[in-house]
């Protein structure tokens, strides 16, 4: 983008490159306003006319240097554009332990005595939404009771085993306001009792202090109940242990690096992978020899972890976003700015960060940036490029977008017909956020993949299409393990 005139699109202070969900959420503020398309709203001083103010206040808010009055937060975000609640959610699946900027009412001041009757309804048994949930979670913080809300925390954990991917982080979110030992114990019952759909409950652990999941983390990773729990459960440890909560998670580190190394030609899926060298980089110094045979891993997402260049193929991917979407985006806003370095950082990250977290996250922010339609077109190509780690990339990210008939269908074709099961398996996992109104031969054809960790994938579609004829075949499947994951989530079977 040498050639590009004009300014660069970037906030105030140069730390607002690291990415964090305040760098974020300032950067979605700003961009939104400018690409608004009219002058009233992405000319500052004139939409700080339209709140009473002037544009140094604007300024001030963009900049980070004071908080949106309360009383203007919901005309502000919908003058310049920008989604609230998809905004609110971004920021609670970054650190859920952390207050939304935008919560409202904030944890533990429930909105009515509704939400009261809704911790009783799930003490009682009674099947709720994640929304339900997250409110009757709003609520138990307030309760004074401790057998009460353990209990309640147990009924909440064996939930998350039948929500589907697109709706179970609602309920992480809010149960991290929960007392942390209550859940902890909550979880490990929940897991213990079963197993094969434990890995959403497990990332609750992610959320809470260390002191208190470590121990249970460690338990299961001594001995790993279900193969699917692994990638969770190193995704967990690893973020307790980068946060130094967690300082005796392990006996001996060193010897934990290296089996988690050594190891990770036999892990359950190429996101175990990943968590897993992930883990083992986060544990402290790795000797020589470990580091080298990361960084001559096989899979090029592995060998990220240890070093950080990129392959061709990567680079060019990432060019191809931030020349055909950001830079392309630039041109019709307000100024023509010459470039916005948070942007091309995220473009980037999507695409090679080193965590499934890091790639998901930046997708998110883009997806409710004015960025939007243009990055999502661009992965869409991508999901057919020759390299299969840019192909992963590419369909994992489709998952944070806007559900359009060009997304589905380039997930649906990776699903379908790409030669490598873990890019099918992946552009399932994507489906089920865009999971409305798809085609019954879709399910159909995937629900007998050859591959079983991709037939696995295709259950969890299935349910979250709300195709129990899809689910009745996998009942059946030669695989014992697919067939009882089926069983679960029959709509005949599931009384949470």
């Amino acid at each position: 983008m040498s050639g590009r005139r004009g300014r660069s699109l970037s906030t105030v202070a140069a730390g607002l490159l690291e990415c964090g969900p305040t760098a974020v959420y300032l950067w979605l503020l700003r961009t939104t306003r400018m690409a608004n398309p009219d002058p009233a709203i992405h000319t500052q001083s004139r939409f700080g006319g339209l709140l009473g103010h002037d544009g140094t206040f604007v300024s001030h808010i963009e900049a980070g240097r004071r908080p949106i009055p309360p009383d203007l937060r919901d005309r502000w975000l919908q003058l310049i554009g920008l989604d609230g609640g998809g905004l609110q959610r971004y920021l609670a699946s970054v650190d859920a332990r952390t207050h939304p900027v935008l919560s409202s009412p904030p944890y533990g001041q429930a909105q009515s005595q509704a939400d009261f009757d809704l911790v009783d309804r799930a003490l009682e048994g009674e099947s709720l939404t994640p929304q339900q949930w997250a409110r009757a979670c709003d609520a138990a913080v307030t309760l004074r009771l401790p057998r009460t809300v353990r209990r309640f925390c147990r009924r909440a954990a064996d939930a998350m085993s039948v929500c589907s991917s697109a709706e179970y982080r609602v309920m992480v979110t809010a149960l991290a306001h929960l007392p942390g030992q209550a859940v902890t114990e909550a979880v490990r019952e929940s897991v213990e009792a079963s197993p094969t759909r434990g890995y959403h409950a497990i990332q609750i652990l992610g959320e809470l202090d260390g002191s208190l999941s470590g121990p249970v983390l460690r338990y299961f990773f001594r001995d790993l109940p279900d193969p699917w729990l692994e990638r969770s459960l190193a995704e967990s440890m690893r973020r307790v242990v980068s946060r130094g909560e967690v300082t005796t998670l392990v006996d001996d580190p060193s010897a934990l690096q290296r089996s988690l190394v050594e190891g990770l030609g036999e892990a359950s899926s190429w996101t175990s992978r990943i968590e897993l060298a992930n883990l083992a980089w986060a544990l402290g110094p790795m000797p020589a020899q470990l580091q080298e045979r990361v960084i001559n891993e096989s899979d090029a997402d592995v060998r990220l972890v240890a070093h950080p260049a990129l392959s061709e193929s990567a680079q060019a991917a990432v060019s191809a976003l931030r020349e055909q979407a950001v830079a392309s985006t630039l041109d019709k806003m307000y100024g023509s700015p010459v470039e916005d370095p948070l942007a091309d950082r995220l473009a980037g990250l999507m695409i090679t960060g080193r965590t499934r977290r890091a790639r998901i996250h930046a997708a998110e922010a883009l997806a409710l940036s004015p960025y939007s339609d243009r990055v999502a077109g661009v992965l869409g190509s991508l999901t057919r490029a020759p390299a299969v780690e840019v192909r992963r990339a590419a369909t994992q990210a489709l998952q944070s977008f806007p559900t359009t008939p060009d997304v589905v269908a380039s997930l649906t074709a990776a699903a379908q017909r790409d030669s490598d099961p873990s890019v099918r398996g992946r552009a399932l996992g994507s489906l089920v956020f865009h999971s409305d109104g798809l085609p019954q031969e879709v399910l159909d054809t995937v629900i007998r993949d050859h591959d079983p960790e991709v037939r696995r994938s295709a259950v969890d579609l299935a349910h979250a299409a709300g195709n129990t004829p899809a689910l009745r075949t996998a009942m059946a499947d030669a695989d014992p393990a697919i067939a009882r994951h089926a069983r679960l989530l029959d709509p005949a079977q599931i009384t949470i």
